[in-house]
């Protein structure tokens, strides 16, 4: 169930990676964009495969989530910086290309938050099945003990 979840994800991840990446397609930057939005894609993507690790319930996996979490943001944050630099140094610089670049990023992490989001509802609700499954095979294993069966 888990693996079906984080698959889903994955694969609505795509869809709104192929609608965004649209975003330049009438920018003189159309090429470098694409590049920088394949790697872009593919750092998000590896995300995800990252955190399917397993379940974390001890401070040495809490800790691993935050390695991945920061590595991952300073990824982020370095490949928005060199393709800011990319535009900047193009020579049909223009400011609006800038502006488009900071809000396709922003409209990115908005659906990509509200997807994470989704995600982390679905495996909470297939957590809460599990235990309660746990409980009850628990409780039937006590009885027939108790009873003797």
């Amino acid at each position: 169930m888990v693996e079906k979840t984080v698959f889903h994800g994955v694969s609505f991840y795509e869809t709104i990676n192929s609608e965004l990446s649209k975003a330049f397609v009438f920018s003189s930057l159309k090429n470098e964009f694409l590049c920088f939005w394949d790697k872009w894609r593919k750092l998000h993507t590896q995300l995800f495969k990252e955190l399917h690790l397993g379940v974390y319930n001890t401070s040495e996996n809490e800790n691993q989530l935050n390695i991945i979490a920061q590595k991952f943001m300073t990824q982020r944050k370095a490949m928005i910086s060199s393709f800011l630099q990319v535009i900047k140094n193009h020579p049909n610089y223009d400011k609006n290309e800038i502006n488009l670049f900071k809000n396709t990023i922003a409209d990115h992490d908005d659906k990509f938050t509200k997807l994470l989001k989704q995600i982390l509802e679905l495996l909470s609700k297939d957590l809460n099945k599990i235990q309660s499954h746990r409980k009850v095979t628990s409780a039937y294993i006590h009885s027939q003990a108790y009873l003797g069966g």
